[in-house]
């Protein structure tokens, strides 16, 4: 890979996340929409098949050697090849309810490695995006993770295990340690969006069990660009693979971790951190 493949690849998921952005937004505007159930609590609208279908085509047409991954069809995951992680609505039951929280997310991976991506955020016009080693930005502002170094002080962001409910008791250990721990907790229903704000420092962490590749991928790129620190819940590299997911600033990310894991002895009244 060049040193320019990842900028240049940064711009065409900033122009995929866009196209797909437009979908969502007119389609917001429109009070009659088309809703199935894929599972209890998961659901797709003629929103996400529309926006998926605008960015696959724009991405066929502009790197079509490439595989593409995306939610609603989750095919060619060839990871030998450039490969597009799409989630075209990420935040479904909030549009449904029109709670205006959903974001499109774009990751682009090579050999495995986060090398780009773009998270646009339609209702408010934010486009945050990402290249390796070029850090960061939000509507091309370099941007970085907070920089409160005190758990009490903190705000953290997680997400509910809603696909996988015999997990919620484990999640529910870690939430009450964090809940006694810090100042709040917020629960927004687009991880994608909750990595963007990790990324430029709106919150200071986010957790969460079970997600998929194209819910993080890009957002995974935003948090270490902007010089935060992404891990799987027990600090290795799974992420990727097993969807459990730990994002924060370096300054509160081991204390995060360690309650997560119920060593909340390791890191109680640690303000030096």
């Amino acid at each position: 890979m060049t040193g320019e493949e990842p900028l240049s690849l940064r711009e065409t998921a900033i122009r995929a996340a866009r196209i797909g952005g437009e979908v969502l937004i007119r389609k917001y505007a429109q009070f009659s929409r088309t809703i199935d159930r894929k599972g209890r609590r998961d659901f797709v609208t003629d929103a996400d098949r529309e926006s998926e279908k605008q960015i696959v085509a724009f991405l066929r047409k502009a790197r079509p050697d490439d595989a593409i991954r995306a939610e609603e069809s989750d095919a060619e995951a060839d990871p030998k090849r450039i490969l597009w992680a799409i989630d075209p609505l990420d935040g479904t039951t909030n549009f449904i309810h029109r709670y205006p929280c959903f974001s499109v997310s774009v990751g682009v991976l090579r050999n495995g490695e986060v090398v780009a991506g773009a998270i646009f955020d339609p209702t408010r016009g934010e486009m945050f995006d990402a290249a390796l080693g070029s850090g960061a930005r939000l509507n091309g502002v370099r941007i970085e993770v907070s920089g409160n170094r005190n758990l009490e002080d903190c705000l953290l962001v997680t997400g509910f295990p809603f696909r996988e409910p015999e997990r919620l008791e484990e999640f529910l250990v870690g939430f009450s340690s964090l809940f006694r721990a810090v100042s709040g907790i917020r629960r927004d229903g687009s991880a994608a969006l909750d990595l963007s704000y990790v990324a430029c420092g709106r919150v200071d962490g986010f957790w969460e069990r079970g997600l998929s590749l194209w819910d993080i991928a890009a957002g995974t790129l935003l948090v270490r660009e902007a010089g935060g620190m992404v891990t799987d819940l027990e600090g290795g590299s799974t992420h990727l693979d097993t969807g459990d997911i730990l994002a924060a600033n370096p300054l509160v990310f081991e204390p995060i971790r360690s309650l997560l894991a119920g060593n909340s002895h390791r890191c109680s009244d640690r303000s030096d951190l």
